[in-house]
């Protein structure tokens, strides 16, 4: 039997609204991708024997039965489509890896429930482009040409060993 939404009682919309008003606007245009990494983001420390030791993991359950995920999904992702092309230098690469985390994460949410990662053949609008990116692309055309190799460990491609859900998105001085 399909499993029911748990619906909440209460609404981050109007949290988003306040907090855009007074963000840095670099910051506002990922307000809901940032939304759902501080909601799906669980954290957890414990001592080891080389001392503190962070933990961290995404919790797609609990993003899925939000009531709100696709609005925030989706008005991220026009927000993406509407941007202009991002400029050349360090925040290039900053909203290409946030731009390709965000779609990985989307993909991987509206095909939820799922057991195994496949590779994504969705395409996605980015910045006024007439046709659509694949991730591929994104990673290929974009990311790759810039030579810096931290890439490759920046981007989260939904599988296990590999690179997490990042717990907040990229800035340009990062």
């Amino acid at each position: 039997p399909p499993m029911k939404r748990w619906k909440p009682s209460f609404s981050i919309l109007p949290l988003l609204l306040i907090a855009a008003l007074f963000a840095d606007p670099e910051v506002d245009f990922w307000a809901e991708y940032r939304a759902l990494l501080q909601i799906g983001t669980q954290t957890w420390t414990w001592d080891s024997a080389r001392g503190p030791f962070l933990a961290a993991a995404f919790n797609y359950k609990r993003v899925w039965y939000l009531g709100e995920t696709p609005i925030l999904l989706s008005n991220q992702r026009a927000r993406l489509a509407s941007a202009p092309p991002p400029l050349p230098g360090d925040r290039t690469k900053a909203v290409w890896v946030n731009a390709y985390n965000f779609l990985t994460l989307c993909d991987l949410l509206e095909r939820w429930p799922t057991d195994r990662v496949e590779s994504s053949r969705q395409a996605f609008m980015i910045g006024g482009r007439s046709s659509p990116w694949s991730l591929d692309e994104i990673e290929g055309k974009m990311l790759r040409p810039l030579g810096d190799p931290r890439i490759h460990f920046a981007l989260f491609r939904g599988a296990v060993g590999g690179a997490r859900v990042p717990r907040e998105i990229l800035h340009s001085t990062t």
